[in-house]
């Protein structure tokens, strides 16, 4: 890799440090939940880099979500979603637009799902 793309994440409100070209022996991607810190191994393939790095991350989402998948599942719904957003590009730009305020202006920094537990006004289930 010439320049790692990011050297860290916010990932639930938690910033994560990204090393790239880590040194891992046994695995493609590891997650240090106590230093907050994903480690992605070097000199994969660009498909297999970009599955790595979203699989860390679930794993971070898994901790801040306090929830357990099963390692096999989690491997299969990553590739899953990691194929279905590489294919379609343009859900990929729908699912990140920003959304625009009652005023027609962007609402730049706001985000659909606030969080755990959390909704929006617009788009609680059951709510007019």
């Amino acid at each position: 890799m010439t320049k790692p793309p990011f050297r860290q994440l916010s990932i639930i409100g938690k910033r994560h440090r990204v090393v790239w070209d880590a040194p891992l022996s046994e695995n493609y991607g590891e997650i240090d939940h106590t230093k907050n810190e994903i480690q992605i191994c070097g000199g994969m393939p660009h498909d297999e880099e970009r599955d790595t790095v979203l699989h860390e991350i679930t794993h971070a989402v898994e901790k801040q979500l306090n929830c357990t998948i099963p390692e096999d599942k989690l491997r299969l719904i990553v590739t899953g979603l990691y194929a279905v957003m590489k294919d379609n590009p343009r859900l990929v730009a729908y699912l990140f637009e920003e959304e625009p305020d009652v005023d027609g202006s962007s609402n730049e920094g706001g985000r659909a799902h606030p969080g755990p537990g959390g909704g929006t006004d617009s788009h609680d289930c059951g709510t007019p």
